[in-house]
């Protein structure tokens, strides 16, 4: 599994609220390095340089990389997948409780 947080953001978010301002500017090929299991994702409609499975905590994602026109990288967009994985790495999906949707609480968990 990807521990995309460890190689691309700083560890102290308060010296970087976005999360990501090393990573800025990379090129897709500096991506590629960090991440030699990048691949193609599609997100909303378009092909991306991403990254099909990722976990940060605890939540399954995929990562879709946008570049601006000078080739650096311009955001990460993070996927979620709807999935929660466990120390040991066990998956459980997320899915729509009806329970809560009774409620009107209309939100995802794991009952």
């Amino acid at each position: 599994m990807v521990a995309i947080a460890g190689r691309l953001f700083p560890q102290n978010a308060a010296d970087d609220p976005g999360g990501w301002t090393k990573a800025r500017g990379m090129t897709q090929e500096q991506i590629k390095e960090a991440f030699p299991e990048t691949t193609e994702i599609q997100e909303m409609n378009e092909m991306h340089l991403g990254l099909s499975m990722s976990v940060i905590n605890h939540r399954k994602l995929a990562v879709a990389f946008t570049f601006n026109n000078n080739g650096g990288l311009s955001y990460a967009h993070l996927i979620d997948q709807k999935t929660l994985v466990g120390n040991d790495g066990t998956e459980t999906p997320l899915v729509r409780c009806a329970s809560c949707a009774v409620d009107g609480l209309a939100r995802t968990c794991r009952r």
